[in-house]
């Protein structure tokens, strides 16, 4: 298995740049990096639980699920906006979005459960991924719809992002509905 570390895609931003929890991305590549780097929810580079308080420690292996959440996410509502089954300006989207919980098993069954959700808005002009967390503040990212216009480009950065979570030997296989939506352009 792959191990986690903080920053995988090496996002950076210039001190005098703004990340995309402010302002609108247009590079897909740079928000998809910023949105894996937020499921690292610890400040500390070494631990991904350094300031949380949930009923057990936040893992590399929760960020790991966290983050194929994300990516899960944003595949299929890039796939859903190349089909025309969302527009811009929908808003919230209902789905069966996949949450992340933290605690109260079989060893603390009575500990506080933490929910980690993420979920998307589409404003008229961006889209809007909100990670929602039990008990804290909620971390937004912003992202252009021309982001996701040249969709080679796109398929690209998915599969970097996803080889960033697959086991060892694994090729971090994007959603093949995406993959055939590319060939089909």
């Amino acid at each position: 298995m792959v191990v986690q570390i903080a920053n995988p895609m090496r996002f950076w931003c210039a001190p005098n740049q703004a990340t995309p929890d402010y302002v609108i991305y247009h590079d897909l590549r740079s928000w998809v990096g910023y949105g894996l780097l937020t499921c690292w929810l610890g400040t500390d580079a070494d631990d991904p639980n350094s300031d949380c308080f949930m009923a057990r420690p936040f893992t590399r292996e929760d960020v790991q699920e966290l983050r194929s959440h994300f990516l899960d996410l944003v595949e299929t509502v890039v796939v859903a906006l190349w089909k025309g089954q969302f527009r811009p300006g929908d808003g919230y989207i209902d789905g069966d979005w996949q949450t992340l919980i933290i605690g109260n098993n079989d060893e603390h069954p009575d500990e506080e459960v933490t929910f980690l959700t993420w979920y998307v808005r589409l404003d008229d002009d961006a889209m809007m991924f909100d990670l929602e967390c039990t008990g804290a503040d909620s971390i937004a990212i912003w992202l252009s719809y021309e982001a996701i216009a040249d969709r080679a480009a796109v398929l690209k950065v998915l599969t970097e992002a996803r080889k960033t979570l697959a086991p060892i030997g694994d090729q971090g296989e994007v959603w093949s509905k995406l993959v055939e939506l590319v060939g089909a352009e």
